[in-house]
């Protein structure tokens, strides 16, 4: 698992069949090409990369990379934090 505490992002990395209720939680190809980079790039620099990075890293627009990471935070692969930033 790669977490940042920073933005209060987790990855959780590993065997997907421990939580799958059907067959259509699986990951996809796409999906854990997603993955692995999202946790190359925290365990690289301590925090997620933008939509924007991500976008660029896979040439494809913002609105699918949203939808990647959506798809990953509804399967329980990545999960969003409520994190508040002291100024």
């Amino acid at each position: 698992m790669c977490y940042s505490a920073q933005t209060g992002l987790s990855v959780f990395k590993g065997r997907r069949t421990l939580w799958a209720e059907t067959e259509e939680d699986d990951i996809t190809p796409l999906q854990q090409e997603t993955l692995d980079e999202i946790c190359r790039y925290v365990s690289a620099k301590g925090y997620p990369p933008t939509v924007k990075e991500m976008s660029e890293t896979f040439g494809i627009s913002h609105a699918s990379v949203h939808d990647r990471i959506n798809q990953l935070v509804r399967k329980g692969y990545l999960k969003e934090r409520k994190v508040r930033l002291a100024v």
